[in-house]
């Protein structure tokens, strides 16, 4: 009677156990980390996406070269 009652606190501690630091992890990740977030404005989402059409731009420029080559090729 004893072990059966052991086992159902270990079986039920462990399942408490699971559910409570699940629920700090979720809280953690949702909760407090909306609060320290920043909100995104446009102006860094347009500098950004102005860093990265320049560099697209100055990598479509160091291949243009070889690009030239690949069009004459399929034009024959």
């Amino acid at each position: 009677m004893k072990l059966e009652a052991l086992l159902w606190l270990t079986i039920l501690g462990g399942i408490t156990l699971i559910l409570v630091s699940t629920y700090i992890a979720l809280y953690v990740a949702f909760v407090n980390n909306k609060m320290s977030k920043k909100p995104i404005n446009d102006q860094v989402v347009n500098d950004f996406y102005t860093e990265i059409k320049k560099d697209v731009d100055r990598r479509l420029e160091q291949i243009s070269p070889n690009l030239k080559g690949i069009e004459d090729d399929a034009n024959y």
